[in-house]
């Protein structure tokens, strides 16, 4: 699915509207998988933003125990 992602957080921190706003939009396709997270130690929902070819580097980390409530 095809979005304009914006990052809400920094390490776990809340951004304001103000930090927001400095962070473009990454246009990019998202994909949700579940995997094991050597992290977490157990399995979980992974998502993560696909920009272009297969060898460049994710733009954003990748987001564990993702869950989709919804989209506009």
């Amino acid at each position: 699915m095809h979005l304009l992602v914006t990052p809400m957080r920094s390490r776990g921190i809340a951004l304001d509207a103000n930090a927001r706003r400095g962070y473009p939009a990454i246009k990019g396709n998202v994909m949700v998988n579940s995997a094991v997270s050597t992290e977490l130690g157990r399995a979980t929902n992974v998502a993560r933003v696909d920009v272009g070819m297969p060898l460049d580097p994710d733009p954003l980390p990748p987001l564990l125990d993702a869950t989709l409530a919804g989209w506009r």
